[in-house]
């Protein structure tokens, strides 16, 4: 964020860069107006039964997690009295420590004011890698494109992982950047945190140091340097992982390096649109079994069954179904303010009166140009191409790690920023070149008359 302040020269005061501010308090002012007029509203389950969806399960976990010192999730878990391993332990203790402080409703109402925080902190880490790392007109662009996106608003409102996830993500971004360019171990040992507290979260974002060992051969790391940085990393890892690993070895007899969790959207995954009318004839194979591991495994094998019988029997639309399928799931329409029950985020709710159809089409005007500003950000010529290919890189790995499993909105949502700062740059280079052809027919007129 401190590009936010701009220092005018060696010993002199520093100024504020005005831009950014100014659009981030109207960000701020417009989410928390946001929150006190849609707050109440906005759930995606039931509060009274708590058993209906992720947003308040995750609520009546981190309550659980206050009166008994215990992880819970899952209603059968509950009921059985068994711990869970179906979710990371990352956002109930971020939800709990509200409640604590707060109790119910406030400790809710301070986490959706505090998400609104974290989402004006990514528009303060955008606009600093746009300025720094692209230029500051594709920085200004992004950050008013941000402004207009009204889901930014909504998942605020959200009791999910999206907002704060979001944050950690783009920091992380950020920081790999610095890292990958100066080479500095204080940014390498920032962003292994960071990665470490993401994937307490969310363990899909565990595998992308996997982007930087790209990034290393493509800024031609020595191996020296490669594994000296790795040895850190891992280390700053394990040790933000290892409560996690002892809890799961206590509780289950076994090693758990992340979650049990991946059997069910991988089933669902694998049919073909979600089509799962058929679901019954593989049941009969694969009963459901009596315990959370028994039951994701079951699941899992479901999937695999279901995966190899539409390889067999159609190839062509199952290799469709795994790219442009999923790839149109996934990007199709923004997150959240949704209005089709299919989706898990559809909510009845439409913020300040803007339809639906309206998100849609502003939607896939970003995502249009966004493709225009990668191409333009790695034209021939460019002197940053190599570390620029961080930025496409991180959106291709935060993609794919999902593309096996069942995708929806909300698992792209956190790649949006990134989206912003190519549209931005993308709308800055049509306008650029626009402005370029206006003026040589300009001088060629003038010349013509002279």
């Amino acid at each position: 964020m401190g590009n936010l302040l701009i220092k005018q020269g060696k010993g002199k005061k520093w100024r504020v860069d005005v831009f950014p501010l100014v659009l981030i308090l109207i960000y701020l002012v417009l989410q928390m107006s946001a929150v006190l007029i849609y707050g109440d509203d906005y759930y995606m389950g039931d509060m009274a039964q708590m058993n209906s969806n992720d947003d308040v399960k995750y609520v009546r976990t981190a309550l659980i997690l206050l009166d008994e010192g215990e992880l819970y999730y899952q209603d059968g878990d509950i009921d059985a009295g068994v711990p869970t391993v179906f979710i990371m332990p990352g956002f109930p203790i971020f939800l709990a420590a509200f409640l604590k402080i707060f109790g119910l409703p406030g400790g809710l109402l301070a986490v959706r004011l505090v998400q609104g925080l974290l989402q004006g902190g990514v528009m303060a880490l955008l606009y600093r890698l746009g300025k720094k790392y692209v230029n500051v007109w594709a920085a200004r662009v992004a950050l008013i494109l941000y402004l207009l996106y009204i889901p930014n608003l909504s998942v605020s409102l959200l009791i999910l992982t999206e907002a704060l996830f979001t944050f950690l993500f783009v920091l992380l971004v950020t920081l790999c950047f610095e890292a990958v360019e100066s080479k500095r171990m204080r940014y390498y040992v920032g962003g292994a945190v960071v990665l470490g507290l993401a994937a307490l979260i969310r363990p899909t974002i565990l595998l992308f140091p996997v982007v930087i060992l790209i990034m290393w051969l493509l800024k031609k790391y020595s191996i020296k340097e490669m594994l000296m940085r790795a040895l850190v990393v891992g280390c700053i890892l394990v040790a933000l992982l290892m409560p996690w690993w002892i809890r799961n070895g206590v509780e289950f007899g076994r090693f758990i390096p992340l979650t049990v969790a991946a059997g069910d959207p991988f089933m669902q995954g694998a049919f073909i649109g979600y089509d799962m009318s058929d679901m019954g004839r593989y049941m009969e194979d694969f009963p459901p079994a009596t315990d959370a591991f028994a039951t994701d495994q079951a699941k899992m094998d479901i999937g695999k069954a279901r995966l190899r019988e539409s390889w067999q029997e159609r190839p062509l639309a199952t290799i469709a179904w795994y790219t442009v399928g999923k790839f149109f799931y996934l990007w199709g329409i923004p997150f959240h303010d949704c209005p089709n029950p299919y989706y898990e985020s559809a909510i009845k709710v439409t913020l300040f009166r803007v339809p639906f159809e309206v998100n849609v089409v502003y939607h896939w005007l970003v995502l249009v140009s966004g493709i225009g500003g990668l191409v333009f950000l790695f034209r021939k010529g460019n002197p940053d191409r190599r570390l620029n290919m961080l930025m496409p890189l991180s959106m291709i790995y935060m993609c794919v790690v999902y593309l096996p499993y069942y995708v929806q909105p909300r698992y792209a949502y956190p790649i949006m920023p990134l989206v912003f700062l190519l549209a931005g740059y993308g709308i800055y280079s049509v306008g650029k070149r626009l402005r370029r052809k206006i003026m040589r027919r300009y001088k060629s007129k003038l010349c013509s008359t002279e």
